[in-house]
Order: structure tokens, then sequence, then C-alpha cells
């Protein structure tokens, strides 16, 4: 997102830019929907497995009824190898850090291993799945399912010894808090039965006091809007939109190309900014094929920048 703001702003600062992966139709004033990215996320499950995403589904409830009792909380203590003892009220906790890894692994389903996130096999979100084949268990089988499925995400080579639990699992968010606190606020919802979420709504002025009660800020979503709506977009010159259409934020991507110089390169089983990542022996021809576009778009970028300015520094452009 941040490549195509620079673009759209400084477009004398850089000859092109990809944003790969740019969710840019989805910050407030433009986003058609606030749960498209639980949706999608939703379906990679499901092709996976009806089973797997089911699993998760079922599982919320399961989650609040063991932890409401002091002998489930023991057992979830366990169960979840947690670091300190589960207090009353704390299953949030695990709300969260499941969230985190559904949301997470749903973007990186990369073809290859991959550290993004976390350490991960190839395929990691078919790994999760091989976890959940029950939806139908017990609250205990239940959430033991979704333990060893997240568990692919948190620990996946066997190294930590217990989970703490981190609302924000292995990521620091300080960074992206602060600017979707600022100009990039992007509508989040869930609802339970378009997607496998337990619901909740999106409120602006309670995620705005959040804002403000955390770093002392509060968004202006008008920025974003005006610099990602359509008409912005289209005055662009030497702009690349890549979406893997797996990852859930295609959902909010630019799909289709504005113009000869605003491009949109799809990748039909590509997941989050895979054309960036480096090359891996399982990378389909088509992933392929939109890294070569991308080189192309480049090099022609660059050659047209020397020409107009009748100046030729190299000769790997020839």
């Amino acid at each position: 997102m941040l490549s195509a703001a620079f673009r759209l702003k400084y477009p004398g600062l850089s000859v092109g830019a990809i944003a790969a992966s740019a969710p840019v139709l989805g910050v407030e004033g433009l986003a058609k929907s606030c749960d498209a990215y639980s949706k999608l996320e939703t379906k990679d499950f499901t092709e996976y497995s009806p089973n797997c995403s089911q699993t998760v589904r079922n599982s919320w409830e399961a989650l609040f009824r063991i932890a409401g009792t002091a002998d489930g909380r023991k057992w979830l203590t366990n169960e979840f190898k947690l670091c300190k003892e589960l207090a009353a009220g704390e299953e949030i906790r695990i709300f969260q850090w499941l969230m985190v890894a559904w949301s997470h692994v749903a973007m990186v389903d990369y073809s290859n291993e991959a550290n993004l996130f976390s350490e991960l096999p190839a395929y990691p979100l078919r790994e999760m799945c091989k976890h959940m084949t029950n939806p139908g268990a017990d609250d205990r089988g239940l959430l033991s399912q979704v333990y060893e499925a997240a568990n692919v995400f948190y620990n996946y080579k066997g190294l930590s010894k217990c989970n703490d639990l981190n609302p924000n699992g292995p990521v620091d968010p300080t960074a992206w808090g602060f600017q979707s606190c600022t100009d990039i606020v992007m509508p989040f919802c869930t609802n339970g039965k378009t997607d496998m979420i337990e619901p909740f709504g999106y409120d602006f002025k309670a995620y705005s006091d959040q804002c403000f009660s955390q770093y002392g800020v509060r968004p202006d979503p008008r920025k974003a809007m005006m610099l990602w709506e359509k008409q912005s977009l289209r005055r662009a010159t030497n702009l690349i939109f890549s979406n893997g259409l797996r990852d859930p934020h295609s959902s909010n991507g630019v799909l289709d190309s504005l113009s000869d110089s605003v491009i949109a390169l799809k990748i039909s089983h590509g997941c989050h900014h895979e054309d960036l990542r480096p090359a891996g022996v399982n990378d389909t021809q088509e992933l392929i094929n939109v890294r070569n576009q991308e080189k192309q778009y480049m090099k022609q970028w660059i050659e047209e920048h020397y020409t107009t300015l009748n100046y030729f520094p190299n000769e790997w452009l020839n």
C-alpha cells in the first residue's frame, strides 16, 4: 500500500512502483463491506476441507463454555501449553491468539517454506486443516483440534516450550497499528455465517477511541479515501497492482487495469505479495510469468525515463 501511496504522492521521485497485495479499496469510505477479508479467509480454509472451516466456526462457543469454569480453565492451560495459568475472563486472549493464526496463515499459504511471520512449512494452511477434521466433536475435542492447527503457525519447529498468548502473535504491530490509527483505516467485521469467525461488528467511533487511548491520535479516513479513489488511481502512471487471489487482502485490491499505465496482475493461486518473494522450487508457472512481466515493465519504465533525459548510463538497458 505504501509503494502505491508514494507513487501517487511523489511521482517525481520514482519512475514506477509495484503495489503487491495492496488492499487500497478496503479503506474507510471506499470499502464496499467490512467482511470481505473474513469471507475470503474462510473460503481458503473451506477449499482445503469444509470440515476445516466448520471446526473453527464451532470452536468459539466451545472455548467460551469451557473457560467458564475453573476446571475448564485448568484444562485449557494444559491443553494449550500456556506459560501462565488462564484466569477467569482471559478466554479473549485465546480467542485473539487463534484469530492471529487463522488470518495470517490464510495470507501466507505459500507453496514453499517461508518465515514471513514465523517459520512455516510449504502450504501451512493445508497442514493446519489436517488437524481440523471433526467439527462434530465435543467441546474439548474441538479445542484440541484448533490448538494443534494453530501450533503449525506458532511452533512448527517445536522450539517453544509454552505459549504466552501475545494478542499479536509473533508480529510487532506498532508500525501498522499507528499507520491504521492515522490515515489507513480499514473496516473489519465478521458475522459467523458467511465466515467462520465469531460475530463482531465495526464501529468507527469505538475504533477511534481505541486509537486515541493507545497512541494519542485519532484516524482521519478522508486521507486514504482521497488518495486511492478510482479517479485518483486512474491519473497515476507506471503503477502495478499485483494480487494473489487466495490472499484475503485481494478482496479489497485493484483486480482490473485502470489504464495502460495502471496495471493489474493477478495470480489465481497466489498468496500475499508472493510475486515479491524469492523464487522457490514449487512456484507455479503463472507466478513465474507475473514476475517476468513485472521485470519487463520495470525495464520499460527505466528506459523511458532515461530516454526522456537523453541520458543512457547503463549498458544493461539495451
